[in-house]
């Protein structure tokens, strides 16, 4: 599969990361929060809100 990614399963994560620990490596497992709002990386998006006009600048003549 080139150029896709899927979620990795809880169970899956959590047992790499006792395999990690047995090994000496201290590993962290993300906990996704925001999903259902679409927040990614602290920013919030809102799917409706309007883009904004973008307005070209004024010539001086």
């Amino acid at each position: 599969m080139t150029g896709s990614f899927e979620r990795t399963e809880s169970k899956d994560a959590e047992a790499f990361q006792q395999y990690l620990d047995r090994k000496g490596i201290v590993a962290r497992i993300r906990r996704s929060r925001g999903r259902d709002i679409d927040a990614a990386c602290g920013q919030l998006a809102n799917k409706n809100a309007a883009v904004p006009k973008v307005v070209p600048p004024l010539r001086s003549e």
